[in-house]
This record gives C-alpha cells, structure tokens and sequence, in this order.
C-alpha cells in the first residue's frame, strides 16, 4: 500500500478506534468516527461560543443551533474515513515512526479528548452559571 502523510486528526481517530475495538465487535470504526467528530464539533462549538460571548455576537438563538456545525462535520468526517483514507494506512503511516513518537502522539491524543470534552462542558456550566439567575427557590432557605 501506498504510505500517505497523516494529520493529527487522523491519530486522533486511530486511537479513538482503537479504543473502540476493545470493547465493541462491529461498530468501532463508526464509533471511532463518532468520538472524533464530536470532539472536533465541540471544538468548534466551544470557540463560536466564546466569541459570541466576548463580541456580543448572536450566533445560536438555542442549542439546537448547534447540530448545523454538528451534523456537517459529523458527516465529513465519515465520508473522509471510509471513503479517502482507511485505518490500515494510518497505521502503517504511524508505525513507521519511532516508537518514542507513537508513544507522545498517543498521549497527545488522550489529553486532547479529554480535554475537548470535559473542557468543554466545564466552560458551558460556568458561562452557563454566569448567565441565569440563581432560581427562585434559593431564597426559601
């Protein structure tokens, strides 16, 4: 086969896979797909957000608004890993690599899902926190 260059979103869906393909028998690679589109849209999602905070934009009237980012990069993402690149090329493209590099992009990868997940439901309570009142039931006490 012939050996292509990967981007670092191709790690990241080659560990997510792989995660997957402990535990699941048939879906892993959509599965794979799934985990990254969402940390990908997140990401997206999480930047459109804090500019419309700080510039006092009106990008999303609610959260539904939100699945017209969601959607469309789920779907790219999908289309890219089934129909243009496949996992048996990320792999022998990552494995020619030393391991000490597999190693630091592997660990690369984890904090960045991490990260894009909790990071961003931890910046969605706070901002979420800062624009509602306190309910009305706290002055009860």
């Amino acid at each position: 086969m012939k050996n292509r260059k990967i981007y670092f979103i191709d790690v990241v869906y080659y560990n997510c896979y792989t995660f997957y393909r402990r535990y699941e028998k048939d879906l892993n690679e959509f599965s794979g797909q799934a985990l990254t589109a969402v940390c990908l849209s997140l990401n997206v999602v999480g930047i459109l957000i804090l500019m419309q905070k700080l510039f006092k934009l009106s990008l999303f009237e609610n959260k539904w608004c939100t699945l017209f980012i969601s959607l469309p990069v789920l779907l790219f993402t999908v289309i890219r890993y089934n129909k243009y690149i496949t996992i048996s090329e990320i792999e022998d493209a990552l494995y020619e690599k030393n391991q000490d590099r597999i190693k630091r992009l592997n660990f690369i990868t984890g904090i960045y899902v991490i990260t894009s997940i909790f990071g961003f439901l931890l910046m969605a309570i706070i901002l979420g926190e800062l624009n509602n009142p306190p309910p009305f039931w706290e002055n009860w006490w």
